[in-house]
């Protein structure tokens, strides 16, 4: 009988079903029905924020459009981020070389002058140029996530195309891709490297994510680890939703799992929009970016729904009412500004996010307070 009840317990230590569960402390048993509801809200938190995809440290910056790389090897040293102050020419995408009048942007950001003053909107050109040592050959570029539609040139080359770039919103056509280029032999030792982006599909522009330049063997190395990550997180995600649902296919009565397992599975799946690789974009059409980004939003609200409804199925107490009617509130909002131009919509999904972050916060109350 004991060793039925230890197989119990390290099966299923969470939830209300306690047939096989024996807990011989009741402070174990509390912590252990705490840490499931903590863990997932960690869990919902985090799909509000995306992840660094560098982890480089000491690396060089761009000053005033120049990235000085002649004393970095790229075969010992590894990737450079390239990160810093780019030029950037407002409305412009054959600007003049010699131009008197620069404004800069920092990169990754939101687009903006050397006044920190946002641009909206529009379209531009962003430049870099990167001084490398004479031993660097056959370099590659990885772009990062730049919205909404963007072209890449070195020197008067142009060596990738994301989506197609336009002067209003009815001539652009949004897409989302990262890929890894190949650069061609720089002259002189410099790369002039330019990225035409127009932006109208999105409040946020310009370039979220470092492009990351390195030789074809550290390009692919750092690909593979992050998309490593990703695939990582997802299995352990779907998992647990798996293993949960087949819990309450066994035991109907126990909604908990269910509604853990429903919250495992659209983590998973906005893993695959939202993670550092943006896998799925990949294999989509062009133009369908924004029907994504309304897609992206309902299922943050589904996720968080699922999460609500787990935490109420636990500590269903009349005096915790009012906490879940808020965010059953906050949640069904989004659903409002679904008919809203992409624009008004991203904008409003950017506020909703916030809200829903702040009123999350206010479910740590029937956790704790119903443990305690």
């Amino acid at each position: 009988m004991n060793g039925f009840r230890l197989i119990g317990s390290i099966l299923f230590p969470f939830g209300k079903t306690q047939r096989f569960t024996y807990f011989p402390s009741s402070h174990y048993t509390k912590a252990m029905k705490i840490s499931k509801p903590i863990f997932l809200l960690i869990l919902l938190i985090t799909t509000l924020s995306g992840c660094d995809t560098s982890n480089i440290a000491a690396v060089p910056i761009a000053k005033k459009a120049v990235l000085d790389l002649r004393g970095w090897d790229f075969e010992t040293m590894g990737n450079v981020p390239l990160n810093g102050e780019w030029q950037i020419d407002w409305k412009d995408w054959n600007p003049k070389e010699n131009s008197l009048n620069k404004e800069f942007t920092i990169v990754p950001g939101h687009w903006a002058n050397s006044n920190s003053e946002k641009y909206p909107t529009g379209f531009g050109t962003l430049s870099l140029t990167i001084l490398v040592s004479e031993t660097a050959k056959n370099l590659y570029l990885q772009n990062g996530v730049t919205r909404n539609a963007f072209e890449i040139s070195a020197g008067k080359e142009t060596i990738y195309k994301s989506g197609t770039i336009g002067e209003n919103y009815s001539a652009e056509i949004p897409n989302l891709n990262i890929q890894t280029v190949s650069l061609p032999n720089s002259l002189n030792n410099q790369i002039h490297l330019s990225v035409r982006i127009s932006c109208f599909h999105y409040h946020i522009c310009g370039i979220a994510t470092p492009y990351i330049l390195g030789t074809h063997l550290g390009i692919n190395k750092s690909f593979l680890e992050t998309i490593s990550r990703d695939v990582f997180v997802l299995a352990s995600l779907l998992t647990l939703a798996l293993f949960h649902l087949v819990l309450y296919l066994f035991w109907r009565d126990e909604k908990t799992h269910i509604y853990f397992a429903s919250v495992c599975f659209l983590a998973a799946i906005r893993l695959l929009s939202t993670g550092e690789t943006r896998l799925i974009y990949n294999y989509l059409p062009p133009g369908i970016y924004e029907t994504m980004v309304r897609i992206n939003g309902i299922s943050f609200v589904l996720l968080y729904l699922s999460f609500v409804l787990y935490v109420r199925e636990i500590y269903n107490s009349e005096k915790y009412k009012l906490i879940y009617r808020i965010n059953f509130f906050v949640a069904f909002l989004l659903f409002f500004a679904l008919p809203l131009n992409i624009l008004t919509f991203s904008k409003f999904l950017a506020f909703h996010l916030i809200l829903s972050l702040l009123a999350i916060f206010g479910l740590l109350y029937p956790i704790i307070h119903g443990v305690i």
